[in-house]
């Protein structure tokens, strides 16, 4: 492993770690570190704003590394974080980080 790739795995695992920006996260029974956030939907934020079935829906967006999850999250995949069940909109990776879209799914 290059020493670049090393040294962003550390710096990652500040960024999502517990003891500073992060919390621990129950995704799908398992605890991993991760930045959870509400979404404000008054933002304007593009996703924040998109509606379903006329609704607005309550959103979270999860940022945590990659090596924290046994499978790549999915679009469309339904999972429970912290004992809520919200679907995925949208995973993406990003340098080993991923930014999940969730919105929470009702009547689960």
């Amino acid at each position: 492993m290059s020493k670049f790739r090393e040294q962003l795995e550390k710096d990652l695992g500040v960024f999502v770690g517990a003891g500073e920006f992060g919390e621990t996260v129950n995704w799908n029974g398992a605890e991993i570190d991760g930045v959870l956030e509400s979404v404000d939907e008054s933002s304007g934020d593009k996703f924040a704003a998109m509606q379903i079935n006329g609704l607005v829906t309550r959103r979270k967006k999860l940022f945590a590394a990659v090596s924290q999850f046994d499978e790549a999250p999915v679009t469309g995949l339904y999972v429970e974080v912290n004992s809520e069940h919200y679907q995925i909109e949208n995973a993406v990776n990003d340098c080993g980080l991923y930014e999940i879209d969730l919105v929470l799914a009702e009547g689960r």
